[in-house]
């Protein structure tokens, strides 16, 4: 599992595909992605769940993604919250309920 603030998924997506080819990683969860509504990107991880950034000023700020490995037993949790934040269950070995709210993270097994 990797853990990024990646300050700009289109600006750093060469990075993040290298990333991802060198380490195969099972979860990725990235903050800051900055990335528009309207603007696609191809990951090759299948699973991609994101929201996106608010514009300010004409300025992109926030965003939140998590890239899940194909073929990994997931399940989309439901969150009632205003902050930007995705929260998904991912069986590996073990369980591992991962919230992605800005900076923080907090994992439970």
């Amino acid at each position: 599992m990797f853990q990024w603030n990646i300050c700009g998924l289109q600006a750093n997506k060469v990075e993040l595909n290298i990333l991802l080819s060198n380490n195969n990683p099972t979860v990725v969860s990235l903050q800051e992605t900055n990335q528009n509504i309207n603007k696609s990107i191809k990951i090759k991880m299948t699973f991609f769940y994101s929201i996106p950034a608010t514009e300010t000023n004409g300025t992109l700020h926030g965003g939140v993604a998590v890239l899940i490995k194909n073929g990994t037993p997931l399940k989309l949790l439901q969150l009632k919250t205003s902050l930007q934040a995705i929260a998904v269950r991912v069986t590996c070995h073990r369980t591992i309920i991962m919230f992605r709210i800005s900076d923080s993270i907090t994992e439970t097994q």
